[in-house]
């Protein structure tokens, strides 16, 4: 521009035969402008209509409470209703391959376990999806810290307690429910089962609610 208007003020004549095509690139740019605004203005928002999150885990458990919790911040945000829909099984698999099969719009998502990549491939010969083409890594939503918790009828009142008793039943060793085979809790409780020295038989469940509650009612002795 400098050195265009420097010659602009030398020569009248040039100033007048540059500053043509000048305002036609300035009238065409000025078009490509608005042009790319008015697109933009047509183009819906997103989210135009309601999202749906897919949860992998039945209603009540920590799973499902993680995504009715940032579902309510994202309608409020986004100013459009999110739908949470449970549906538990194979690790999470049927959730995960569910929305791989969905429309790429981001109107489907999926809270899961990180299992899905980790773990699953390992433990299913057919999944249904390819984790790693198939479904895309959003955000992480939260971090979970896993406790043992026994049932309140057994005789143990620590840590210690807990697996002297555990070794004492080699005939009828205990049993503790986990979210499904591969979950976290199994697959932790399994690395404690090692370290302690101690047998229990795993009892797998479609998720951490059914299972919390089948402690409480004593069928299991720990989670």
């Amino acid at each position: 521009m400098a050195c265009a208007f420097c010659r602009a003020i030398d020569n009248k004549r040039r100033r007048h035969t540059m500053m043509k095509p000048l305002a036609r690139a300035l009238q065409v740019g000025a078009a490509l402008l608005l042009t790319a605004t008015c697109a933009l203005a047509q183009a819906p928002a997103w989210p135009a209509k309601p999202v749906r999150i897919f949860v992998g885990y039945p209603a009540g458990g920590l799973a499902d409470v993680m995504a009715r919790s940032v579902a309510h911040l994202m309608s409020e945000q986004w100013g459009q209703p999110v739908v949470v829909d449970n549906r538990p099984g194979a690790n999470g698999n049927l959730a995960a391959e569910f929305i791989s099969k969905q429309p790429a719009d981001g109107y489907t998502l999926c809270l899961c376990s990180t299992v899905i990549e980790s773990v699953n491939p390992f433990l299913y010969d057919k999944m249904g999806f390819d984790p790693l083409a198939d479904v895309l890594p959003v955000a992480a939503t939260g971090r979970i810290q896993l406790f043992l918790v026994s049932r309140p009828e057994l005789p143990a009142n620590n840590l210690a307690e807990f697996v002297a008793l555990a070794k004492s039943r080699t005939g009828t060793p205990l049993n503790y429910g986990s979210a499904g085979a591969g979950s976290s809790p199994h697959l932790l409780a399994e690395m404690f089962k090692r370290s302690a020295g101690i047998q229990a038989t795993h009892v797998p469940y479609k998720g951490a609610a059914p299972a919390m509650q089948d402690l409480l009612a004593g069928h299991t002795d720990f989670i």
